[in-house]
């Protein structure tokens, strides 16, 4: 994935649930530094299985998923 990111074959998937600019918009986030954090941030074991796909049932897709651990003395 990351191979066809650096190559520009990159998209991300409109659904019909959320608007991803609106998103990006609320986080800050340009879609180009969204395509770099997902370049050197994520890792395998952010990988989640969507329970509700929207996209199209022809197209493949991954859903990663950061989870911050909350740590209480």
């Amino acid at each position: 994935m990351k191979k066809l990111i650096s190559q520009g074959k990159r998209r991300f998937q409109i659904r019909k649930d959320s608007d991803y600019l609106a998103d990006l918009l609320e986080l800050g986030i340009s879609e180009e530094e969204a395509w770099r954090y997902i370049l050197v941030g994520l890792n395998i074991n952010m990988l989640v299985v969507d329970p509700k796909p929207f996209y199209s049932k022809t197209v493949n897709a991954l859903v990663f998923k950061r989870v911050l651990w909350l740590i209480l003395n």
